[in-house]
């Protein structure tokens, strides 16, 4: 399936009409749902998902499927990651990456060097990466929007948001 983008990761079903509350990656953008196709990996293999509908909530996103009508028809997915396509958003290659592309970025936080990503760890609820800080101490950030601002592959930089102390 060439090169995927993570975009969010399935908690849980949502309500009880097929929905499923996930929690988007930092660098989730609506565009991404505009061929109504995501790759859910379940079952030892990527598999294709049609969009019925979809709500962005502040710190979720609501997702339905077609074709899955009841919490029942979901639950099978829980925990799982969704992923886009890179080519089909060939125009905003700059906003692509891997997860393994995050390694080795250098950290800022308030315009200053902060660290380095040395590692990105999978767990059930997020992806947490593990920063080595200026001075030698690893910290542990959980890889979302509430905490991570910007990823800027070309300039190799990660940035941290200014307001939360770490």
């Amino acid at each position: 399936m060439g090169k995927n983008l993570f975009i969010g990761k399935i908690l849980t079903p949502y309500g009880n009409k097929g929905y499923l509350k996930v929690l988007p990656s930092p660098v989730f953008k609506e565009d991404f749902f505009e061929k109504n196709v995501v790759w859910v990996f379940v079952f030892g293999d990527y598999r294709r998902f049609v969009l019925e509908d979809f709500v962005v909530k502040k710190d979720f996103i609501a997702v339905k499927f077609k074709n899955f009508d009841c919490s029942e028809d979901v639950s099978f997915l829980k925990e799982k990651e969704i992923f886009v396509r890179g080519e089909d958003f060939a125009g905003m290659d700059d906003d692509l990456f891997l997860l393994s592309d995050l390694k080795n970025l250098k950290v800022v936080k308030n315009n200053r060097f902060f660290g380095r990503v040395r590692d990105i760890i999978n767990l059930k609820q997020n992806d947490v990466l593990a920063l080595e800080r200026f001075d030698g101490e690893e910290v542990l950030i959980p890889f979302t929007s509430e905490f991570v601002e910007e990823v800027n592959l070309k300039e190799a930089i990660l940035k941290l948001k200014d307001d939360i102390e770490y």
